[in-house]
C-alpha cells in the first residue's frame, strides 16, 4: 500500500521508529538480565550444589525469558529482574563482573545502550578467557546448547558454543555481534583499555585474572 499523505506517512514512520527501539530496547534489557545472571554463575570453582545450581538455574531461565520476553511479558522479566539485581544467586560465590566493566567503557567512551553492548563484549570475552580456563564454556555449551563434547577438541566446542549464542542473540534478539553493528568505527581500543584499568586496576575479574594484554584482546575480538 502507497501512503500519499506525507502526515500520515510521517506518522507511520514514526510509529514504525519506535516500534524498532522498543524491541531493541526489550532485547538489551533481557540480556542484561541473562548477562547479570552469569556473572553469578561464571567462577573459577565449585561451591555447594544449592548455590551452583540456583546459580544455573536462574542464568539458563533468564536466557529463556530472552527468547519470550521480547513479547513484553512483564511477569517472567520481572521475576528474572529480581533475581538478576538482588544478589541472591550470587550468595556464598565469587562473583565475576569483568565483562560488565570492560562494556561501561564502551558506554562511557561512545554513548551505546549497555545491554546491546554486552551483547557483543560477551562472546569476545568468552573467547579470550577460554584460552585461560574453558571450564565455564564447556558447561555452558553443553547445558544451554546441548552440545556434547565427545572427542572433538575443545576449541570446536567452544568456537559453536559462541557462534550459537551470537547467532540467537543476533538473530533472534535483534542484538549487534560486533563493533560495527554497535555504530562503533575504528574504536580507540588503547583508550578503552587505558579507561578500563584506571578505574579497576592493573589486574582484575574473578573467573580469569585480566591484565592490559587480555583486556585489549577483548576488545580487538569485538571487531569481529
Amino acid at each position: 500500500m502507497r501512503i500519499k499523505n506525507s502526515n500520515i506517512k510521517d506518522s507511520v514512520r514514526k510509529i514504525a521508529l519506535k516500534d524498532v527501539h522498543h524491541h531493541v530496547a526489550d532485547a538489551a534489557g533481557c540480556l542484561e538480565m541473562w548477562q547479570r545472571e552469569s556473572e553469578f554463575w561464571i567462577q573459577h570453582r565449585k561451591t555447594r550444589a544449592q548455590q551452583e545450581w540456583a546459580a544455573q538455574g536462574n542464568f539458563l531461565a533468564s536466557g529463556n525469558v530472552g527468547y519470550h520476553g521480547v513479547a513484553r511479558s512483564l511477569a517472567p522479566r520481572s521475576r528474572n529482574g529480581t533475581l538478576a539485581h538482588n544478589g541472591v544467586c550470587g550468595t556464598g560465590r565469587e562473583e565475576d563482573w569483568s565483562s560488565h566493566a570492560i562494556e561501561h567503557e564502551l558506554s562511557a567512551l561512545y554513548g551505546v545502550t549497555h545491554g546491546a553492548g554486552l551483547a557483543v563484549v560477551f562472546p569476545a570475552w568468552l573467547k579470550v578467557v577460554s584460552k585461560v580456563n574453558d571450564f565455564r564454556t564447556l558447561q555452558l555449551a553443553e547445558r544451554l546448547f546441548g552440545i556434547e563434547a565427545d572427542s572433538r577438541p575443545k576449541a570446536e566446542v567452544i568456537n559453536e558454543c559462541i557462534s550459537h549464542l551470537q547467532d540467537f542473540w543476533s538473530g533472534t534478539l535483534g542484538l549487534p555481534r560486533n563493533l560495527s553493528e554497535l555504530g562503533i568505527d575504528n574504536a580507540d581500543i588503547d583508550q578503552l583499555v587505558n579507561n578500563l584499568h584506571h578505574t579497576k586496576g592493573e589486574v582484575f575479574g574473578g573467573y580469569v585474572k585480566l591484565n592490559r594484554e587480555l583486556t585489549r584482546d577483548i576488545y580487538k575480538a569485538c571487531e569481529d
